[in-house]
Parts: structure tokens; C-alpha cells; sequence
């Protein structure tokens, strides 16, 4: 009978961690040292939506910002962002998966991202407004 019960709490357990929403950031220290232009490098094929919601935080938080190719190295500039954005669909289409990095000088110094794919229908969460996701990922201090 014990064991009955542990094997209920284990697929329990499973259940629950399988039905969550992940949302990991480490915020920037930048340089004082640096201008206030960030180049942007979105994913291939990004939703314009997020790309202009992104250029407009960054603009709201004093940044100039500056275009580059996709696919374009990290270190083109002093301080560049990479950035990414995927939808599903599920009753609506929603943003499941985001990853934003930023680099100074071609290092990695900061990271938000937002992972909903392994959310479940059951998480009713997931389906937020992309813009304000973004606001809560924003690895960039005000």
C-alpha cells in the first residue's frame, strides 16, 4: 500500500512540473564607459510585433537603437542584443518561447527568457500579450 501511495506523489509531482511556465533573467551591469547605442540582432524571420515592441523599451529606457543583419556577430558593436521570439498555437496564437541576450564587447552579460512550450494546454498563462512579457523579460536596467 506505501507503495502505491509514493507512485501516486511521484506521478504527481510529474504532472505539476510538467505543467509550468519557465521565466529565467540576469539583469546588466553595463559600463558606465558606454554610449547609449544598442545594435539589435533579431532571429531570422522574427514577428515584426516583437522586434518594434523591443526597439520601443529600449527607446523608452534611453537607448539609441541601431538595426544589424540577422546572423551578424555579437561583438559588430560595443553593446548589441540577439533576440528571438516564437508562436503557437493553441485556442489563440500565443508567444511561447522568447530568448533576448545582450552582449558588451562580444560577451554575454545578460539573458531573459521565456519558455511556455512545455506549459500544457492546461496553463492558461501563457496566453499574455507579447509586449508585456517582454516588459517583465527586459534584461536591461531602467
Amino acid at each position: 500500500m506505501r507503495t502505491f501511495y509514493i507512485s501516486i506523489i511521484v506521478a504527481s509531482a510529474a504532472l505539476a512540473s510538467g505543467c509550468t511556465i519557465n521565466q529565467t533573467v540576469t539583469p546588466v551591469q553595463l559600463s558606465q564607459d558606454l554610449a547609449p547605442e544598442i545594435c539589435m540582432i533579431p532571429a531570422e524571420g522574427l514577428r515584426e510585433g516583437f522586434n518594434t515592441t523591443y526597439v520601443r523599451l529600449l527607446t523608452e529606457k534611453g537607448f539609441h537603437t541601431r538595426q544589424i543583419p540577422p546572423g551578424s556577430s555579437p561583438s559588430s558593436c560595443p553593446l548589441t542584443t540577439t533576440y528571438i521570439g516564437t508562436w503557437s498555437w493553441d485556442v489563440a496564437i500565443y508567444m511561447s518561447y522568447a530568448d533576448i541576450r545582450v552582449y558588451q564587447f562580444g560577451q554575454q552579460v545578460g539573458q531573459a527568457e521565456y519558455d511556455s512550450r512545455w506549459g500544457g494546454g492546461r496553463v492558461i498563462d501563457k496566453f499574455i500579450n507579447a509586449c508585456q512579457r517582454q516588459l517583465k523579460s527586459d534584461p536591461l536596467p531602467c
